[in-house]
């Protein structure tokens, strides 16, 4: 059935039990009959039984203990070539055993046919708005599906619709954590909230030690998006819920960039002190994340502090990391700055007399001694 592909079939229900959906048992009886046929004619037609072999194994490969999505249309195409091969065998031996070409007439059909589905699939994925809204209607139980369809409408700022998808996919996958971020986003667009429940199951599911990469990913991207200055229906949630996440059950490696993510949401929330000491904690639990440090620089020449801003070059220029040319270029622009910061603040106090608090002896001192900048947000 051509309403059956598309590119995510989290719909298909996962096997509980041998009955438990009923196609279970079918599809075991199914692939015990191919391996029954391979072993059998292995030796009388090899060229069936290879091509048997190679469509179960081609499987097999991506049918273990990896915990893989349930299924993807791309894993059919290289055991599919199993199926060929065992076709061509088949007809072989059907036309020799009985003496009739007429049986090769059906390499032709099933070579129209699959050219025919190519070229419908091809015009499908050929437009993004069409393949998303046919990939939606025919699987409207697909949370990756109906997320897909969120972030289409939310670009083409529909955003009622898009919350109803969004919302839609968070509820076909409520232990999805990163389903919930995206609905919480495009609902604030639309000048909504998301369900109390809802709301307040995200830090338990945070606070968890499974975290898909989907919600690694969310919850890093949404803090580099409010920490630049977007995202804004998100901020006040991420805190709590990044918070959550550090002090949850999730390996310390992960819960230390989730400390980087909190550090960006607090600076993004005028929380300069907390958030500089949150940036802080997160570079000295694990040194070889430098980002914290480049956050902590781009804060202080923001802020106007050339001696912080110094203290950190020196960090960078201390942890002798062999550099990409992207961080090298970042750790001299940084530099620049500085350097023009403190040309700026020695200008300003021959012209005025005063001497600036940051160009005391260097001693420590908080954000809250300056004039904190004026933080725009969308």
């Amino acid at each position: 059935q051509l309403t059956r592909f598309g590119l995510y079939h989290d719909d298909i229900p996962i096997s509980q039990g041998i009955f438990e959906p009923v196609s279970t048992l079918p599809s075991i009886l199914g692939l015990l009959i191919f391996l029954v046929t391979a072993l059998s004619l292995r030796k009388r037609q090899p060229l069936i039984a290879l091509g048997l072999f190679w469509f179960l194994g081609g499987h097999l490969l991506e049918s273990t203990f990896i915990p893989l999505e349930i299924a993807h249309e791309h894993r059919n195409y290289l055991p599919s070539a199993g199926l060929l091969l065992a076709l061509v065998g088949g007809v072989a031996w059907a036309a020799d055993s009985q003496q009739k070409n007429r049986y090769w007439l059906l390499l032709p059909l099933v070579i129209i046919s699959l050219a025919g589905l190519t070229a419908v699939r091809a015009w499908q994925w050929g437009d993004y708005q069409k393949f998303v809204a046919l990939d939606s209607l025919h699987h409207p139980d697909s949370a990756r599906t109906q997320n897909e369809l969120a972030a289409l409408l939310y670009r083409a700022r529909e955003y009622p619709a898009a919350t109803e998808a969004a919302i839609r996919a968070a509820q076909l996958a409520p232990k999805e954590a990163a389903y919930i971020l995206n609905a919480q986003l495009v609902a604030g667009r639309a000048g909504g909230e998301l369900p109390d429940e809802m709301l307040a199951r995200t830090p338990i599911l945070l606070a968890g030690a499974h975290h898909s990469a989907m919600t690694q990913h969310t919850l890093k991207r949404f803090a580099a998006c409010v920490f630049q200055g977007g995202c804004v229906p998100l901020l006040d949630h991420l805190e709590p819920w990044l918070k959550a996440a550090v002090d949850g059950e999730a390996p310390e490696n992960l819960r230390n960039h989730y400390r980087h993510a909190l550090g960006r949401v607090q600076i993004a929330k005028g929380e300069y002190l907390v958030g500089i000491n949150t940036l802080q904690q997160a570079n000295n639990l694990q040194p070889a994340l430098e980002q914290p440090l480049f956050d902590l620089a781009a804060v202080f020449f923001e802020l106007g502090q050339v001696a912080p801003l110094e203290r950190v070059i020196s960090q960078l220029d201390a942890s002798h990391r062999v550099g990409s040319p992207s961080r090298d270029r970042a750790l001299a622009q940084i530099k620049r700055q500085a350097e023009q910061l403190r040309r700026d603040l020695e200008q300003t106090e021959k012209e005025t007399g005063l001497i600036t608090i940051d160009s005391l002896s260097g001693d420590q001192h908080t954000p809250t001694e300056t004039v904190q900048p004026h933080a725009s947000h969308d």
